[in-house]
């Protein structure tokens, strides 16, 4: 005689299958595949950093900081909302050689990527600014990166006069002005 009998999941509802209380808060309530991803991009933004740290450190070699783009690039990829890594990477890749890798080409691929996940992260256009001014002196496309939008003009018809200028040339009310379309345009 064959005793049949009803299988039961082990784990009833889909809330068991989220990270519960005992864990660090940043991972409580996610999903469980979530957190994993979340934990694994942690542990490599920390080989980042542990990479970033002892090439500084090692006597001057073609291969320094060969890992440290792979390494940010893989941690965009678990958690593509991981600020830290694309602003601290962005700034340990293109930072010149000795101090860093003087790879401003990969800073900027590294940030674009973010643009693309998050693109109301302003931070991000910033930097990617700050690196083609202060790391490629290509001061045009550091200005141009953001631009302004047109409707912006309509407002501010004094803006169209001062895209050519420095910001250190505008007066107060300009520079007033500047701020609050930045502003608008930032959302």
């Amino acid at each position: 005689r064959v005793i049949r009998r009803s299988w039961t999941a082990p784990y009833p509802s889909c809330t068991a299958w989220r990270v519960n209380e005992n864990a660090p808060e940043k991972y409580r309530g996610l999903d469980r595949y979530v957190a994993r991803k979340a934990v694994l991009a942690d542990l490599y933004w920390i080989r980042a950093l542990q990479h970033y740290g002892g090439e500084r450190l090692k006597p001057n070699s073609n291969e320094r900081f060969a890992l440290l783009y792979p390494l940010l690039n893989l941690t965009t990829s678990l958690d593509p909302r991981f600020t830290v890594a694309y602003r601290f990477g962005a700034i340990f890749l293109s930072e010149p050689y000795p101090g860093g890798a003087g790879k401003p080409e990969l800073a900027i691929r590294l940030l674009e990527k973010g643009i693309r996940t998050t693109p109301e992260k302003w931070e991000y256009y910033h930097d990617i600014g700050f690196v083609y001014f202060w790391n490629l002196h290509d001061y045009l496309k550091a200005r141009l990166l953001q631009p302004l939008p047109p409707e912006l003009f309509e407002l501010f018809p004094v803006l169209r006069q001062m895209l050519g200028r420095r910001g250190g040339d505008l007066s107060g009310g300009q520079q007033q002005q500047l701020a609050i379309a930045r502003a608008l345009a930032a959302g």
